[in-house]
């Protein structure tokens, strides 16, 4: 269990900004759209 966790921090590690610039072009494009 302990090793599927590190490997799971490994990918969040790479991957965060990924989801950081996803999530802020969702919000943006929400924005948008409602607007």
């Amino acid at each position: 269990m302990e090793t599927i966790k590190g490997h799971l921090a490994s990918i969040l590690a790479r991957r965060w900004w990924l989801l950081l610039l996803r999530g802020l072009i969702a919000i943006a494009f929400g924005v948008v759209s409602w607007v």
